[in-house]
């Protein structure tokens, strides 16, 4: 095994390590307050204005109508959001984050905060800016790659 191959392997098998911590430690918050992605991303986008109808939240996501559905039902029935119908045209409902859900949308916000500190840990700046152009020169590359083998089965 030439010496590039042996760096690519251990570099891909570290990325998945690290990957794979990070999506158990989001998985553990997510379980910590009974919340999937989704719930947490519609949330969020209710809480910064990007959206107030489940309508808007389909457009803005591709999410598909039914999971914003059930979504805005979780978010409803655990007292997060409450829905309200349009003033000028009753066959809108409008979405809003209760207090409570400001509150979740903070404290997890703080934990993300913590936790992309933690992760950097020890990492210079310069490091940091170096390992996300070689990651958006991966993206990219896969980008081509996928884009290769598209047309190959066409």
């Amino acid at each position: 095994m030439k010496k590039e191959d042996k760096y690519a392997d251990e570099f891909f098998r570290t990325g998945m390590q690290v990957g794979r911590k990070v999506h158990a430690l989001i998985h553990s918050y997510m379980q910590e307050y009974g919340l999937n992605a989704t719930d947490i991303s519609v949330l969020g986008m209710l809480k910064c204005g990007n959206a107030d109808t489940a309508r808007e939240i389909v457009e803005e996501t591709g999410f598909s109508r039914a999971l914003v559905s059930k979504t805005v039902d979780t978010l409803l029935k655990r007292d997060y959001i409450e829905a309200k119908q349009d003033e000028n045209d009753r066959r809108v409902v409008r979405l809003y984050v209760k207090n409570k859900g400001i509150a979740l949308d903070e404290r997890m916000n703080t934990q993300r905060s913590e936790f992309e500190r933690d992760l950097w840990c020890g990492i210079s700046l310069q490091d940091q800016k170096t390992a996300l152009n070689v990651m958006k020169k991966l993206c990219g590359n896969m980008d081509e790659i996928s884009r290769i083998k598209s047309e190959e089965t066409e």
